[in-house]
């Protein structure tokens, strides 16, 4: 798709061409010529900061594209991604969630893609920049706008560039010699929500001043940013939909298309950005440069939801669909469009699900199976009830094994709120140095500094709500949105049939430092040879990132499985908690559950679906899980073997909360050395004059990094069917059974520190060439091998293993049969990824303000992770055997200790085996058009197109 953007601008002389930016600060000392007297009032900011960004593009020696900031200090968007979004061949999500993780819509954009690719390195002034996030770049949202000069994307690489990515970012920031005369610029503005109907203000100011003193020049620049962004998201979901038999379906095999569920929503959420930097610049020789910088960033968030859902997980028996007889629509290939659906029976016959296996006694068959459309009823079983025993036998003692629910359609309607608030930041203190002893020699330096800290806390709680009142819902899919309606009010808001299931709780604290050091000699070899100069630089650079993810993705609450204490049915006062406790029960204080009414839900453009029940604001912003397990799941907690009936916070904390097993300390080494050249010719016969490098880059990276795993806790598992089958017929006396018990095993749940050693080392060759066709004619080529490391979270120590296991195929009751292991978390053998670019491109600029370009590209991804379950066998687990005796009850101390050498099946990222592949093309330009009549004089339209072909064979998540 082609996007055009057009800029208002009136003209302006230029006195020169704009010179592209150097990714060292300190050699930005020769840019004072190119800035305006302090007194002159420029009313043409945008339009010279679109002239410089083009001739960085034209200038430099390899392929980037730039947007840089006007006059006043601004860049042209309030967030860094939205700024990276005007590059072409870049594109940014608008979602919280990396790859439809999660539907909460982001005004200002998160994850960021180059051509296709997510492996991009980010960088201030050249030197590397990170979060303490588990990964190797910087949180774009942490960045302030504000703060920042001009972005670099640098689509192809160079030898001195820092390895880190198919892409590089670079953030530029001002320095105090890029400005002749005293600066002092204030901005402020704003913007207003529809939705969340509420303003957001932004206020910057920058104060720049050079002096010249007895010691040298000195310089000083000050930038202070703040903004503030209040915006809502209102979200409505159509759930998968399921193919299946519907007698009015409009295609020939009666097969339709209908949605299984619907999901409704509003998130708050308030953002806080603060942003301040200093720079001093020092020129105490007119050969020598010091230039420090100090840059700090901190992104505060809060953010507050409800949710709402209806729907029905199909399954053999029963399945949401067109409410029989009513009136409903599809389209053309069957999907469904309009009309009202609920939850029937599909009229099959499913043992274990509505009828009893054939092998039971036949005192215990039962059918519990509907004709198609009338309300389902599935088998409840009971297996406390005596085996074999028939009911009119003396010594039954009334426990029927199974018996049929009662016919229901209600739709599970489910209701939920989370909070949340983040306080993340970022700290970078440089000190740099260019010197130039000789005609032909430079030198330059530096020494960086970076902390980066990311703290908060995310509370989620559901309400369930049961009403069998809620068991239809009208549909039309046929419009620009969804509509969903006609939800039962009564039964939606009833709390007499509602509680509360489950909880999740986070509170991460992460903390990441880094001190690097790099050094770059370059000589320059001739100013009319062929070769013009030769490069050479070290870097080393040690990190360290404590990382801490403490928290749980689900914890129970109200669950009937808990039962404690027992009842005779939920809605009993006797109900305490652990058992179902509906709103209604005393132990639930009004204060915990009000109604979610959606307020300005999608601005009014469509209707609410229903009104639900949630837990209170109140209760949300407690963050008070410890009052939920308190109150609502009240188990004891068992701590080296002492049972605890009324846990204390720190004793829950660790049961269900934190186990030690999101915290992981991690060290990472870099050390890199690279060596380029420059090359020039004024051109020969039919070849033009040329310009480029070519150079290599070496670099290694360690990981030294300790963290926990957990291995399961287990009981009655049988290692073969012949045990499992000889141990259900000892149990119960059948004939046949053996003397004595066959051994089962257990596992009792153990935590070990786990330490990760992990490096690699990679070559890294790039070729950059530009041929000046003409003054305004370029065409450029480019080839490198790049490296992006692996996630840092992937790769270190720690994580969990659980045990698989298989029911006995002739005999459910029987105890279950062990077969390995399924290994969770971190670990995993990951190699860095190496992805080889090819670029060719073709530029025109007809003026200082104008460009055209085509540029057609080629990339080849090796080592990219994947999500794969791959098997390593014969690794040994600690374990308990249980010798000719009786099935321990759960854990237990007893036992033989022994080890099971069974398979662990690993389910995370693993490098790819093979190789992906994108090619495609970018075109575009920039034209103003100067000489048209009144208002539309200085009218400019940016546009550009992105076309991406991607193969990629590897087996995919």
């Amino acid at each position: 798709m082609m996007l055009a953007t057009p800029a208002w601008a009136t003209t302006q002389n230029q006195s020169g061409e704009a010179q592209p930016a150097s990714t060292d600060p300190s050699n930005n000392t020769d840019a004072a010529s190119e800035k305006k007297p302090a007194s002159t009032i420029i009313i043409t900011a945008r339009r010279k900061a679109l002239a410089d960004a083009i001739a960085i593009k034209k200038n430099a020696d390899t392929i980037v594209d730039s947007v840089t900031a006007d006059e006043a200090g601004k860049l042209p968007d309030n967030s860094i991604t939205e700024v990276l979004q005007r590059v072409p061949g870049v594109s940014i999500s608008r979602f919280t969630g990396a790859n439809g993780g999660s539907t909460a819509f982001q005004i200002e954009g998160t994850g960021i893609s180059v051509r296709g690719l997510p492996f991009n390195n980010s960088t201030l002034n050249g030197q590397q920049l990170f979060s303490a996030n588990g990964a190797s770049a910087i949180s774009w949202n942490e960045v302030t706008p504000e703060l920042m000069s001009g972005v670099d994307v640098y689509k192809a690489t160079r030898a001195d560039i820092i390895e880190g990515g198919a892409s590089s970012i670079d953030l530029r920031t001002h320095l105090p010699f890029d400005f002749k005369d005293t600066q002092f610029n204030v901005s402020a503005g704003g913007s207003y929500g529809t939705q969340v109907k509420k303003a957001s203000p932004r206020i910057s100011a920058m104060f720049s001043k050079r002096f010249d003193t007895p010691i040298g020049e000195i310089g000083v620049l000050w930038d202070f940013a703040f903004s503030r962004l209040y915006q809502q998201s209102s979200d409505l979901q159509v759930g998968a939909m399921f193919g299946e038999y519907v007698p009015t379906s409009v295609r020939k095999d009666n097969l339709a298309f209908v949605p299984s569920s619907f999901m409704w929503s509003t998130n708050q959420n308030k953002r806080d950005r603060y942003g301040a930097y200093q720079a001093i610049q020092w020129k105490p020789a007119s050969n020598l440069t010091f230039t420090n910088t100090v840059f700090f960033s901190q992104y505060i968030e809060h953010s507050q939801g409800n949710s709402g859902s209806v729907g029905y997980t199909p399954s053999a028996v029963a399945e949401m669909m067109p409410a029989v007889g009513s009136p409903v629509d599809y389209d053309s290939n069957g999907a469904f469009q309009k009309g009202t659906l609920t939850i029937g029976s599909t009229g099959n016959s499913v043992e274990f699900q509505n009828i009893t296996p054939s092998w039971v006694p036949s005192y215990y068959q039962l059918n519990c199976g509907a004709s198609y459309g009338a309300p389902p009823s599935t088998i409840l079983w009971d297996w406390s009830a005596n085996a074999g025993v028939n009911p009119s036998d003396p010594s039954w003692d009334g426990k029927l094994l199974a018996q049929c629910t009662p016919p229901a359609s209600a739709l599970n309607p489910s209701g939920g709120s989370s909070v949340s608030h983040s306080k993340n930041s970022t700290l970078d203190i440089s000190q740099s140095f260019v010197w130039t002893p000789g005609d032909r020699v430079a030198v330059r330096g530096g020494a960086q500094y970076v902390s980066s800290r990311s703290t908060g806390q995310q509370f989620y709680v559901g309400l369930n709500q049961t009403s069998p009142l809620v068991n239809s819902v009208d549909v039309d899919l046929s419009g620009s949105l969804p509509a969903i309606s006609g939800l039962n009010p009564t039964g939606m808001l009833d709390p007499s049939t509602a509680y509360l299931p489950q909880f999740a709780y986070h509170e991460p604290k992460n903390k990441g430092t880094m001190l690097a050091g790099h050094l770059d000699l370059e000589y320059r070899v001739s100013d009319g040879g062929f070769l013009r100069s030769i490069t050479v630089g070290a870097r080393a650079a040690r990190r360290t990132e404590k990382d801490n993810f403490a928290g749980t993705y689900w914890a129970p609450l109200g669950q009937s499985w808990l039962s404690n204490p027992w009842g005779s049915h939920p809605g009993d006062p006797t109900y305490g908690p652990g058992n179902i406790q509906y709103l209604t029960n005393p132990n639930v204080p009004a204060s915990d559950y009000q109604v979610a009414t959606f307020k300005n839900y999608f601005g009014g453009a469509v209707g609410v679906p229903s009104q639900l029940l949630v837990p209170s604001d109140s209760l949300m912003q407690s963050y008070d899980w410890f009052y939920l397990l308190q109150h609502y799941n009240g188990q004891s907690v068992t701590v080296n073997g002492v049972v605890y009936p009324n846990p204390t916070a720190d004793q829950y904390w660790t049961q269900y909360i934190d186990q030690g097993l999101n915290k992981t300390d991690a060290r990472i080494m870099n050390k890199a050395a690279y060596i380029e050249a420059k090359f020039a010719s004024d051109g020969n016969g039919i070849i033009p004059p040329f310009s480029g490098n070519i150079g290599v880059r070496v670099f290694h990276d360690s990981l030294r990094a300790n963290g926990l795993l957990q291995t399961p806790n287990a009981s009655n598992l049988a290692l073969t069917e012949a045990d499992s089958t000889a141990y259900y017929a000892k149990q119960n006396n059948l004939p046949g059974a053996p003397a004595v018990y066959p051994t089962l095993y257990g596992l009792a749940q153990a935590f070990s520190m786990q330490t990760r050693d992990y490096s690699y080392t990679r070559v890294l060759p790039s070729f950059n060439i530009k041929f000046d066709v003409s003054d305004k004619f370029k065409i450029r080529g480019a080839a490198s091998l790049s490296s992006a490391p692996p996630n840092l979270n992937d790769i270190r120590a720690g994580g969990s293993i659980s045990t698989r296991s298989i029911p006995n195929p002739t005999n459910p009751l029987a105890p279950q049969i062990l077969t390995g292991f399924l290994s969770l978390g971190a670990g995993a053998n990951l190699k860095p990824t190496m992805i080889t670019s090819e670029d060719l491109t073709f530029e025109y600029y007809p003026s200082s303000s104008s460009f055209f370009y085509v540029d057609l590209f080629a990339k080849q991804i090796k080592d990219e992770p994947q999500f794969y379950s791959f098997i390593a066998n014969n690794l040994p687990v600690p374990a308990l055997a249980f010798d000719g005796g009786p099935p321990p009850a759960g854990q237990t101390a007893v036992g033989t200790p022994t080890t099971l050498d069974y398979p662990w099946v690993y389910l995370q990222n693993r490098t790819s085996p093979k190789k992906a592949y994108i090619k495609g093309f970018e075109i575009g330009g920039r034209k103003f058009f100067d000489h048209l009549p009144g208002l539309l004089k200085g009218l400019g339209i940016d546009a550009n197109l992105t076309y991406i072909d991607s193969r990629n064979p590897a087996q995919q998540a």
